[in-house]
């Protein structure tokens, strides 16, 4: 035991964090006699039990009342609930769902175990934990569909270096919770406050679930494993966006990615540069080159010399991700003109 204080007949334990290595059956049980042993002394009503750094159970404390106690064991009688739980993959391209099992039954509860989870090192070795190192649920709550996760500071001063990393550290909390039907969005919070930026990302929103970030790409179902360049609406820069692409029969990789391109919309502080009623009027491939003729929606709609830039950048990077491409030429209803500030009389690579 680290520490111990009474307050309004509630006694507060702090217990080294080798306790919250306990589950299941074996947790029920410590927590039972710690809660009944204690229960026992003048003026203690409750017991609250907490570890130095990691979760109980999934949960940051953990409060009993003596008689919540059950004196006989219905453990086995309780029936395991499975969860899906999403890690990111080898490469953190995708994020890969994994089955947990828990007897907990309250949707906040279950809820809270799950992201706990993701701090877990996963039974499959080719994915990785996406939690930062340290960090602990303060407090998960559900209200209309709204899931409000308050993290440890851990979480932030943890936080990911990379861009893909912290993406994909935001989407497996993101696309975890939901898997559970009362949840519809989730936004996060460090020690009661709410950030306005991650490293890169945008923290003031309400993010929603992103079925396109997770894999694995299938591609004997003709998916592409796609990098798409859209902006960070945050602070409008361009970013490379790992995509699971699905191409119909007569599509070639190049057009499935255009077309998805041209299809993205505003989806969790990412927006496409393209305009929105740009379409692909033509798109051939010649060896490392891919030609693509866009209607006149594409420069009516860029007014400035940076979202020229942007456009024009987002479709190059875009396709040059897929391996066979090295060049783009682009043209505005057949001719290489069209733009003010940029010229397309030229290879893009």
């Amino acid at each position: 035991m680290v520490s111990a204080s009474v307050s309004n007949g509630v006694l507060s334990l702090e217990l080294t964090d080798a306790f919250a290595n306990l589950s299941g059956v074996d947790l029920s049980l410590a927590l039972s006699c710690i809660s009944m042993t204690f229960s026992q002394m003048e003026g203690v009503e409750a017991v609250e039990l907490s570890t130095e750094h990691l979760p109980i159970g999934g949960q940051a404390k953990i409060r009993l009342d003596r008689d919540q106690i059950l004196l006989e064991d219905n453990s086995l009688e309780m029936a395991e609930n499975t969860l899906n739980v999403y890690y990111a993959d080898e490469r953190y391209r995708y994020l890969i769902a994994a089955e947990e099992k828990t007897k907990l039954e309250g949707t906040e509860e279950q809820a809270a175990f799950a992201i706990s989870m993701l701090g877990a090192k996963p039974q499959n070795d080719s994915l990785h934990a996406t939690l930062p190192e340290g960090t602990e649920i303060l407090d998960l709550s559900i209200e209309d569909g709204l899931c409000i996760v308050d993290f440890s500071a851990d979480f932030y001063r943890n936080r990911p270096s990379s861009e893909a990393e912290e993406r994909l550290t935001i989407l497996s909390i993101v696309d975890t919770l939901t898997e559970f039907k009362e949840i519809e969005n989730v936004q996060l919070y460090v020690e009661g406050e709410a950030l306005s930026t991650y490293s890169r990302m945008d923290l003031t929103m309400k993010f929603t679930r992103d079925e396109t970030a997770i894999g694995p790409v299938r591609a004997g179902l003709n998916e592409v494993d796609a990098t798409l360049s859209v902006l960070r609406k945050n602070d409008w820069t361009l970013t490379e966006v790992p995509m699971r692409v699905k191409s119909e029969a007569n599509e070639t990789d190049s057009d499935a990615v255009m077309s998805a391109l041209l299809n993205f919309r505003e989806r969790n502080g990412y927006i496409s540069p393209i305009p929105a009623d740009t379409e692909v009027l033509s798109l051939t491939e010649r060896g490392n080159r891919c030609m693509v003729d866009l209607s006149k929606d594409f420069a009516a709609g860029l007014t400035t010399e940076q979202s020229e830039l942007l456009a024009v950048q987002s479709i190059v990077s875009s396709l040059t991700s897929l391996e066979r491409i090295r060049y783009v030429n682009i043209t505005i209803e057949g001719q290489a003109s069209g733009l003010t500030y940029v010229n397309l009389n030229q290879d893009f690579e």
